[in-house]
């Protein structure tokens, strides 16, 4: 996963999911590719921007739920910040296309990371304290998933963490 960032990390970029969430770019590693090449890679075809690839900040893992049958699969994220320095428009070749058609649909928008701070924080509190009921029952022979919102905490608390860094 990508942050991409500018104005010395007072704003970060987000784009689109073809369902229309808001989120970083995020993407699956080519087996030819290092996490920090996969990172920019996923970073340009999903917003458009290139710049300097900082260390990983942190991982987490969740489970996909619509992928790999009824048990989904386990996805680990690694994130990254992007010092951007080169912002490309829709429309230019040097925006490549993902294979998904993500220029057609994706919108990227800056954000004040203070405020993102804040709304992931905002999240966190909620999802501790309503839940989303979408914990499953294990089957027999069969270990439970964790509960969706230990996953989705374990996320929004590694992108806080690497917000909130960057504020300071």
């Amino acid at each position: 996963m990508g942050v991409p960032f500018r104005h010395g990390g007072r704003e970060v970029m987000m784009v689109t999911t073809a369902k229309g969430r808001w989120t970083f770019p995020k993407g699956l590693v080519e087996r030819e590719l290092t996490l920090e090449e996969a990172c920019a890679k996923v970073v340009l075809e999903e917003g458009g921007v290139e710049g300097e690839l900082r260390g990983a900040g942190a991982s987490f893992r969740y489970v996909k739920d619509d992928w790999g049958g009824p048990d989904g699969v386990i996805c680990e994220v690694h994130l990254f910040t992007l010092d951007v320095t080169v912002s490309y428009e829709q429309g230019d070749a040097r925006w490549p296309d993902d294979g998904e058609g993500s220029r057609e649909f994706r919108e990227r928008k800056w954000f004040d990371t203070a405020a993102i701070a804040e709304a992931v924080s905002s999240t966190m509190a909620t999802i501790a304290a309503k839940g989303d009921g979408k914990g499953k029952k294990g089957e027999k022979g069969k270990a439970a998933k964790p509960p969706f919102k230990v996953a989705k905490a374990a996320a929004n608390q590694a992108v806080l963490d690497l917000l909130v860094a960057m504020t300071t």
